[in-house]
């Protein structure tokens, strides 16, 4: 009876420290859950900072594409407005050059007539002034040789009954003394400038 009685004691004994055993495992395995479970919340609100960081970089990254799309949009269309602005500035300045040609030919086929028009009427009038001066020349030639003829005859003899010789140069000529023709040129002056005449 005494040896089971000591065989009871250290069953009991073995049963406390089992159940002491049993207890630390317990509280080392609540304390493990709790660290587990500070841990999953640590990491759950990490993921969720995470995740929250995420979708709003999503949103900034999805607002600033559209944006960037807007913005393309516009530039590009503005493009096809300048571009049809210079094609259309283009066009018009070439027909204005075209006009400017144009207005620049006719002038100068107008001023070539006008300088053709003012030569030939300058050459008439030298023609014309070379014609007077030759028949002044030969009227003046021609009165010239009337005062030699004159002045190359001899003095008319009276006749005893007192009238004149019948020669019929020496009628009035002969009495009146001679006066020399004077002949006047009149000379015109043509100036020609760079303008139309």
């Amino acid at each position: 009876m005494h040896a089971a009685w000591h065989d009871a004691q250290a069953a009991l004994e073995a049963a406390d420290q089992a159940r002491a055993d049993a207890d630390a495992a317990d509280a080392r395995a609540q304390a493990t859950r709790a660290d587990a479970d500070a841990q999953i919340t640590q990491i759950r609100q990490h993921a969720d900072a995470a995740t929250a960081e995420a979708r709003a970089a999503t949103s900034a990254a999805e607002t600033h594409r559209d944006t960037a799309l807007a913005d393309a949009a516009e530039a590009h269309h503005h493009a096809g407005t300048e571009i049809s602005r210079a094609r259309q500035a283009e066009t018009d300045a070439r027909a204005e050059n075209d006009r400017v040609r144009a207005d620049a030919a006719r002038e100068r086929d107008a001023q070539a007539a006008a300088c053709t028009a003012q030569l030939h009427a300058i050459q008439a009038l030298a023609d014309t002034q070379r014609a007077r001066a030759e028949h002044a020349e030969h009227q003046l030639s021609l009165e010239r040789d009337h005062q030699r003829r004159l002045a190359a005859q001899p003095p008319a003899a009276a006749t005893s009954n007192g009238n004149l010789s019948d020669d019929p140069l020496a009628g009035p000529a002969a009495r009146t003394t001679p006066r020399p023709a004077t002949t006047k040129t009149t000379t015109t002056k043509t100036t020609t400038g760079g303008g139309r005449p």
